[in-house]
């Protein structure tokens, strides 16, 4: 009997545009599809002046229903006053194309919208797009806003971010993913019995469809499960697609929602509010990077060539203010880019043809910064902690073993050779970490490090960087493999096949990529960059060999497939480095092609003093703008604000924060023996004990005495509580030193107070000897008499410096000629005469000597043929 056939499909978003209506009292978003036949609403409360109150009722309204509704709240509001339109009761405010989320300064909540999308990139059936504009609303009505003079200023902080810039989302496709794991078929299924009326919060449909098309009963399926949510809308039982009885001859479809990848989701902080309690139609992830594709047209034929570029939200920052890692291994500027290549004639992902190709970007897992108090091109290199045990490096890989499997492949660009060591120091920790932690690994699941000097080898008259990338790129490649969806064509030359197989459904064999390519610069950019591109160039041919295209996975650079690659990869760097450097790509791959025109030399200063100004002026406000946008920094009116801050360490580091105030230690200090058993003279009394006749506890409750209670003076207690601060303090006063003669306790002395030395250390101090005491002035006079100077001399005890050097009064007007000897001129005139008419004949005393020369080597020869 013949399985069912299992098809995955993941659900799409049915809130596609978003009307925004107002009220005096309420917001009302209303959601809807492209062809506007299913709608959804959401009520927001503008009443509340600092909360956010947000009402779904998770029910689907027809166009019919939802222009009743809108009648209604109009009618209902009209007679009222407050509201932006003069001519009826709402008003619409805003049309949108979807909500980024929810945020708050010191006042009420802001609601941000798409107002402006672009479709960049299609995967499949599936469009991604660019986010163009945005609109902020204030929530709260304005007659019940309470104003905040820091306000304005957060408010204008954060819309400096500009969504615009390269933010990307997608109604369908988990953009948040690698197109690997977006194709993996679900795993740990829950039992949809397991979550009883969970159900009924979901909105798709899933259904079970017959081999000839027809319609059988809707099958459920769980909600919640690892790595992917179903999306059930019923409460009958699911079938078992392993049945094969049950099974025959039927395609059983599943509607599914990926959970996102946190770690590429910058709009977490803004859904925090409303992610739990919303429908998820009204959720959009919203990733930052870069998005693009390119059309490679073969014979009419169109093979789709993508660039997904995630940029991490942990320890997101800036150039010079985010170097290194945090001690969760999250590095400054990690960057996943996925090459994907699909074949467009058959968009479906299940039956089309797809290839990716996955690879990374992040600084040195170290602790290390540069100071950029000091205005210098580039600031020395420092490493803030020791790490003698590679914590933060191994959190980091372990991280990556985690995400990507093994083997883990480095590429480190940065140089190890230096006259005046300054990134080579960085290639020392970085190689030391990776042996450290190769030890604690089975020898087949390594951390494989390559090091390759790439400006040191660029300087050379006949370098071949490309060259060279191009070979550490293909046996790079060749290990971690490629993904694709479908089995290899049975015409495929067997050394393009690439990629770990694996059974799929119905005996379909895919190909994975199990591990990752790890470059690094110093500062992930420009040599990164490059260095990128010969991967993704290797990779491409391999990808294009998977997909039937070619025999042999070999692109040559100035075909218009690699050219086409290459103005990807650049926009891709150009992007990137805006976004952390502050300017665009210094060195490109022409540079290192050595194919650059001269007349680029000028636009690489201007790129230069481009991102030394950013660097310098701009980068600190741009890092509080991230760390606000991330919700790193939460304003409150009790603590200072962000641009009052010193530093962001202690928002990117929180153990820095959970550092408590050191307390008094009643243990003393001078102590040999540390068990806390012996027997030992406290330095200082307790409280009880010093205090004079009639103290007072620093609890009276404690011996139910009342705290309000006085059996001495009032012109004590000034005092009293003086000596009880300074106890306090650690320090000893006169008034403790000297015995009450009123105080029943016993008298208190200095040498109970501190032991003596043979009490603690077992000697005491005593004179020395005569003789050592001779030796050492001995010692004394020695050194004295080494360091004497006669003063009775009359040798002045300072350095005179004597000019021998005669240097002319030139000026930048007029300058004297330098004097040239009589035989410098003959050596430059034979130099000229020797370059006019060749080479000319020795002088006698040299002719002399090379006679001498070939007599002497004629003799030795026949003495050698006599002895023979």
């Amino acid at each position: 009997m013949e399985e069912a056939k299992v098809v995955f499909h993941p659900i799409i978003s049915s809130i596609q545009k978003i009307a925004l209506y107002e009220t005096k009292a309420r917001f009302y978003l209303i959601g809807s599809n492209n062809t506007q036949t299913r709608f959804r609403v959401l009520k927001i409360d503008r009443m509340e002046p600092h909360e956010l109150s947000v009402i779904d009722d998770k029910v689907e309204y027809t166009q019919e229903e939802i222009r009743d509704l809108v009648t209604m709240i109009d009618v209902g509001n009209r007679t009222r006053a407050g509201q932006r339109s003069a001519t009826g009761g709402v008003a619409k405010v805003v049309s949108a194309f979807g909500i980024v989320g929810f945020v708050k300064f010191l006042e009420g909540y802001y609601i941000i919208l798409i107002t402006k999308r672009r479709r960049v990139a299609f995967v499949g059936y599936h469009t991604i797009y660019k986010i163009e504009d945005t609109s902020m609303i204030y929530i709260p009505n304005d007659g019940i806003r309470v104003s905040h003079p820091d306000e304005q200023r957060y408010v204008k902080m954060f819309q400096s971010i500009d969504l615009s810039s390269n933010f990307y989302f997608s109604y369908s496709y988990d953009i948040t993913h690698t197109l690997q794991n977006n194709m993996s078929p679900p795993r740990n299924i829950i039992p949809t019995s397991s979550h009883g009326n969970n159900a009924a919060k979901t909105g798709a449909v899933p259904e079970s469809k017959t081999s000839d098309g027809g319609e059988s009963n809707p099958v459920q399926v769980a909600d919640d499960f690892t790595f992917w949510n179903f999306l059930p809308d019923h409460q009958e039982k699911r079938p078992d697609v392993n049945d094969v009885n049950h099974s025959k001859n039927k395609t059983v479809d599943y509607g599914v929602r990926n959970k996102p990848h946190r770690r590429f989701v910058w709009n977490s902080h803004l859904l925090e509010k409303i992610e739990g309690t919303l429908h998820p139609d009204w959720i959009l992830y919203v990733t930052h990077g870069f998005v693009g594709q390119s059309n490679i047209c073969i014979y009419g034929r169109s093979m789709y060539v993508t660039i997904i570029a995630r940029r991490s939200n942990r320890y997101a920052g800036t150039r010079f203010l985010k170097r290194g890692a945090n001690f969760e291994g999250d590095v400054a500027n990690e960057v996943e880019t996925e090459q994907m290549v699909h074949d467009s004639c058959v968009s479906s992902l299940s039956s089309g043809r797809f290839s990716s190709f996955v690879q990374l970007r992040g600084s040195v897992p170290s602790h290390w910064s540069q100071d950029i108090s000091k205005m210098v091109p580039k600031p020395a290199i420092s490493f803030d902690l020791s790490d003698p045990f590679c914590e933060t490096a191994g959190e980091h890989f372990n991280q990556l073993l985690h995400r990507y499997g093994s083997p883990i492949i480095i590429l480190n660009l940065v140089k190890k050779r230096e006259k005046k060591k300054h990134e080579s120091m960085l290639s020392e920790e970085f190689s030391t970490a990776v042996k450290y932690l190769n030890q604690f690994l089975p020898p087949n699941h390594h951390i494989q490090y390559i090091s390759f000097d790439m400006a040191r080898m660029n300087k050379g008259k006949e370098a071949n960087v490309m060259g060279r990338l191009a070979q550490i790129a293909y046996s790079a490649v060749c290990k971690t493999g490629i993904f694709q969806n479908q089995k290899p064509y049975h015409s495929q030359n067997p050394q393009s096949i690439l990629g770990k197989p694996l059974n799929g459904q119905h005996g379909i064999e895919s190909r994975i990529q199990t591990g990752v390519i790890r470059v690094n610069c110093v500062d992930c950019l420009d040599r990164t960059n490059t260095a990128q591109f010969a991967i993704g160039k290797c990779t491409l041919g391999f990808q294009l060999c998977a997909l039937g295209v070619l025999e042999s996975p070999v692109l040559e650079f100035d075909s218009d497939c690699v050219r086409m690659l290459e103005e990807l990869y650049e926009d891709h760097g150009d992007t990137l480095a805006l976004q952390y450097g502050g300017s665009q790509l210094v060195h490109r791959i022409k540079t290192y092609r050595k194919t650059a025109p001269w007349t680029s030399q000028g636009n690489d200063i201007m790129q230069t003093l481009s991102r030394y100004y950013s660097n310098t002026f701009s980068d600190a406000e741009k890092q509080h703008t991230i760390n606000l946008f991330l919700g790193l920094f939460v304003p409150n009116e009790n603590k200072p604000p962000i641009w009052d801050l010193m530093t962001d360490y202690c928002l990117h580091h929180p153990q820095a924060l959970g550092q408590k105030k050191m307390r008094r230690d009643f243990m003393p200090h001078f102590t040999t023996n540390f068990s806390p058993f012996t027997v030992r003279i406290r330095p200082g009394r307790r409280r009880e004990e010093t205090s004079s006749k009639g103290g007072t506890m620093k609890n009276p409750s404690l011996t139910g005495q009342s705290s309000t209670s006085s059996t001495t003076s009032s012109a004590s207690s000034s005092s009293e509580s003086e000596d009880t601060d300074e106890e306090d303090n650690g320090h000893i006063t006169d008034s403790q030193l000297t015995p009450s003669k009123d105080s029943s306790s016993r008298n208190i002395t200095f040498e109970a107070l501190f032991p003596s030395m043979r009490q603690v250390y077992g000697m005491e101090i005593e004179h020395p000897k005569k003789s050592d005491i001779l030796m050492y002035k001995r010692y004394v006079l020695i050194g004295r008499s080494a360091m004497k100077n006669d003063k009775g001399s009359g040798i002045p005890n300072t350095v005179k410096l004597i000019q021998w050097s005669a240097f002319s009064l030139d000026t930048s007007f007029q300058m004297m000629p330098p004097k040239v000897n009589r035989t410098s001129q003959e050596i430059y005139h034979q130099y000229v005469e020797r370059g006019r008419l060749g080479a000319s004949e020795p002088n006698p005393t040299d002719m002399l000597k090379y006679q001498r020369y070939v007599s002497n080597s004629i003799m030795q020869h026949d003495d050698w043929d006599d002895s023979l």
